[in-house]
C-alpha cells in the first residue's frame, strides 16, 4: 500500500538537507550573473555576424553553442543540492497526502472503493436480474388476462389497468434501488486506440493551437522524425520533407 510504511521521521532528514534561504539567493544570483554574462556573449556575436565570414561565425558561433551547454551543465551542478533537497521534502509531503487519495491503488480509500464498486455492482445487476424477471412475468400475466374468456372485454380492461400499475410500481421501486451508472470501457483489441485517437481528434485535436497539439503529440512526432532522419516519408499533403543540416 502506497504510503503504508511512510514514517515523519524521514521529514527531518530532508529538512536538514535545506539550504538556508541566504545560500538559495547566493545560488540564484551566482547563477543568474552567469547566464547573463553568456547571454551578453552571445547578443555581441550576433552583433558581429554582418562584419563577419559564414567560415569565421560558423567557428565563433560552434564554440558560444558548446559553452552554453558546458556552462549549463555547470549551473545544474551548482544549484543540484538545493533542488534535491526542495524535491526530496516535497516528495515526503506528497507521499503523506498521497495515503489517502482513493485514485492511488492500494491506499485504504482506494480498497474500500473497490469494495463499495465490487458490491454495488453485484447489486446492479441482482436488480436488472429482477426488473428483467417483473417485465418478463408482465408480459406473460397481460397475455393471460387477454386470453381470459371468464372476462367479458370490459373487465379484462379494468384488470389490465390495474395490473398495469401494480407492475410500474414494482418497476419504479426497483430502479428507485438501482445505483447511478455510468458507460465506461476496456481495451479488448489494439485496434481500439486508433479509434480512440479518431475520437480526440475531432473533438479536441483539430481545435487545439500548433503549439498545444506540438506538445501534446511530442512522443508520436519525435518518432516520426526519427524515422524521416533514417529517410522514411510518411505519404501526407499536411507534411513536406527538407534537407536539414545536422550542427
Amino acid at each position: 500500500m502506497e504510503g503504508k510504511d511512510l514514517k515523519v521521521t524521514t521529514l527531518p532528514k530532508a529538512v536538514e538537507r535545506l539550504a538556508s534561504a541566504d545560500e538559495i539567493s547566493r545560488v540564484a544570483e551566482q547563477n543568474a550573473k552567469v547566464a547573463q554574462q553568456m547571454r551578453i556573449r552571445g547578443e555581441e556575436l550576433l552583433s558581429q555576424k554582418s562584419a563577419m565570414t559564414e567560415g569565421d561565425f560558423e567557428e565563433k558561433g560552434r564554440d558560444y553553442v558548446e559553452a552554453c551547454d558546458s556552462t549549463v551543465k555547470q549551473l545544474k551542478s551548482n544549484r543540484q543540492s538545493i533542488t534535491r533537497s526542495l524535491t526530496d521534502t516535497s516528495k515526503v509531503f506528497t507521499s503523506i497526502e498521497n495515503s489517502l487519495l482513493p485514485d492511488k491503488e492500494d491506499t485504504p480509500a482506494w480498497e474500500v472503493n473497490e469494495f463499495r464498486r465490487h458490491w454495488l455492482q453485484k447489486r446492479y445487476e441482482e436488480l436488472l436480474s429482477q426488473e428483467k424477471s417483473v417485465m418478463t412475468a408482465a408480459e406473460r400475466n397481460r397475455i393471460k388476462i387477454t386470453d381470459d374468456e371468464n372476462l367479458t372485454d370490459g373487465e379484462k380492461h379494468d384488470k389490465l389497468v390495474e395490473y398495469d400499475l401494480s407492475v410500474t410500481k414494482s418497476l419504479a421501486d426497483i430502479r428507485m434501488e438501482m445505483p447511478r451508472t455510468r458507460k465506461a470501457f476496456r481495451i479488448i483489441d489494439r485496434s481500439a486506440y486508433r479509434a480512440i485517437f479518431t475520437l480526440w481528434w475531432s473533438n479536441i485535436g483539430l481545435a487545439m493551437e500548433p503549439e498545444e497539439l506540438e506538445k501534446a503529440m511530442h512522443p508520436m512526432l519525435a518518432y516520426a522524425r526519427k524515422k524521416a532522419a533514417d529517410r522514411y516519408r510518411l505519404v501526407c499533403n499536411g507534411i513536406e520533407y527538407y534537407d536539414e543540416v545536422i550542427l
